[in-house]
């Protein structure tokens, strides 16, 4: 292999960067474009007349390379405020775009399964939409909560005891269900004022009056009381008798989030109701109104 191909080879191999490319290409436009210049310059010098070449070789690389690195400087500028700049903007629209479609998505997905979930498990998500909530860690506790969490829709914040832990709700779903919580509660409560069926127009009479005492049976009542979960709360009272407990008081009161709302439709007349039972019958007992001033000053804002 000759002198000048080994010089070439090295020359090509040391091309590793579009600057280091600039700099030969400036350095060669240098040499050819200044050679004799230079030589002028360096002739008149006092340089011993087998240096004078080298001199020139020398002023060529230092004048190319310092061409070559404004080029370059000059490209990365003009790059960098283009392409650079428009290529970046691009990405980052396209990133966005994209976990906004992920986030749409996700929420589309958790509208499709909500109807579905039980009053428990909406509960605890309405819950969650307001701030973040200590629960069980007991993983079949609530199956519904967990296909939850895998879903992504909940998340786990942190640990608090070996068998509880903090638990928050993904911020679009907390969007979602902040805008539909209030419209569901109405709703909820509209099923039960506007149902013709005689047990369910006893009921709500029973929250709208401090008097009226329910006509149907124990057993009935029970039934419809537990069909209107979660408008109504419903606490019962037991006697043991033997080895059997029987039913000897029943309480009636408000689920939460639904008192306001209650006492707003019914403008103030809301109850709760406390009734004796003895042998199924229902005896009136006792007549709660709501906190009114809590309640008024709650709707008034």
């Amino acid at each position: 292999m000759t002198e000048s191909t080994t010089t070439f080879l090295k020359i090509v191999s040391s091309l590793v960067s579009p600057k280091t490319s600039i700099k030969f290409i400036s350095i060669a436009a240098v040499l050819i474009l200044s050679w004799n210049n230079l030589s002028l310059v360096v002739e008149g010098s006092k340089i011993p007349e087998e240096h004078k070449s080298l001199m020139v070789l020398f002023l060529s690389l230092g004048l190319g390379s310092l061409m070559g690195d404004a080029v370059y400087s000059i490209y990365r500028h003009i790059y960098n405020v283009t392409i650079k700049r428009y290529t970046s903007t691009y990405e980052e629209k396209q990133s966005r775009k994209r976990s906004e479609e992920a986030l749409k998505e996700r929420v589309n997905s958790f509208k499709h399964m909500y109807p579905y979930l039980s009053y428990e498990t909406k509960q605890l998500i309405w819950d969650l939409s307001e701030k973040p909530k200590s629960i069980y860690d007991w993983g079949d506790s609530d199956v519904q909560f967990e296909a939850i969490l895998n879903n992504g829709y909940a998340y786990k914040i942190s640990s608090l005891t070996d068998t509880t832990g903090l638990y928050g709700l993904s911020p679009e779903i907390s969007d979602y269900i902040s805008s539909i919580l209030s419209e569901e509660v109405e709703s909820l409560i509209r099923s039960i004022e506007s149902d013709k069926r005689l047990g369910y127009q006893e009921v709500w009479k029973t929250i709208t009056s401090k008097d009226f005492v329910p006509t149907i049976k124990f057993e009935d009542l029970k039934s419809i009381l537990n069909d209107c979960y979660p408008v109504l709360s419903v606490q019962y009272q037991y006697e043991n008798d033997d080895c059997f407990s029987k039913i000897i008081g029943i309480d009636i009161s408000f689920g939460k989030r639904f008192e306001e709302i209650l006492y707003k439709m019914t403008h103030g007349s809301l109850y709760k109701r406390s009734f004796s039972v003895k042998n199924s019958e229902i005896l009136h007992n006792k007549a709660f109104k709501a906190d009114s001033q809590r309640l008024a000053f709650s709707v008034q804002d």
